[in-house]
């Protein structure tokens, strides 16, 4: 990817070559997440959970998201109802579960939308409900009872192990995932995970 990027970089903007190099670089992306997607799900790496601040790993996920989907088609309101969130988590592997959120959430709405992410402190259980909000297309009944089943996915690139992987991870947090759907609607995905003071 680092070598299409320097052709890229070399040749007209308006040129065949530049086409090629950056189409180059866009599949060697879709490899990449493909072939991470399934290292992920032939191992089992147990969290290394410690206590951490929710709101700036959310804030730097959404910015890393940001990166490849312009922030002016794909909206996203970030709304913290506690500013001293402490969640007991593996941060890259929390920040895995995210990213994979945010883009399902953005892929679901190709022509553009908006995407809400929340959390509110839950104190009777003792956890925070990180809420992802988007108005894209939705999701049937059908496909609801599958999205967590290893290789079912409804787009043509998909490999249909993100929200396995998703699910894996936040079951060895603890914690749980509810989606709600409706059709041409959007989504709402609530990821419930233990505060950090949990006994």
């Amino acid at each position: 990817k680092s070598y299409a990027g320097i052709l890229k970089d070399s040749l007209l903007k308006d040129g065949k070559e530049r086409e090629i190099a950056q189409i180059i670089s866009d599949q060697t992306d879709r490899l990449n997440a493909f072939i991470t997607d399934f290292l992920n799900f032939a191992k089992t790496q147990e969290p290394r959970i410690v206590p951490s601040s929710l709101e700036p790993l959310l804030e730097r996920t959404v910015k890393l998201v940001q990166t490849q989907y312009p922030k002016e088609k794909y909206p996203v309101e970030f709304s913290p109802q506690s500013q001293n969130a402490i969640i007991a988590m593996d941060t890259q592997q929390m920040e895995q579960v995210f990213l994979n959120l945010i883009i399902n959430a953005i892929q679901a709405m190709p022509n553009g939308g908006m995407l809400k992410i929340s959390y509110i402190p839950i104190l009777e259980t003792k956890t925070i409900a990180v809420i992802f909000e988007d108005s894209g297309k939705g999701i049937t009944e059908e496909d609801l009872k599958n999205i967590f089943k290893p290789f079912f996915t409804t787009r043509s690139d998909g490999t249909g192990l993100g929200l396995w992987i998703v699910q894996q991870i936040i079951e060895r947090h603890h914690g749980k995932i509810d989606v709600k759907s409706s059709v041409g609607k959007g989504t709402l995905i609530t990821v419930s995970l233990p505060m950090a003071d949990r006994k």
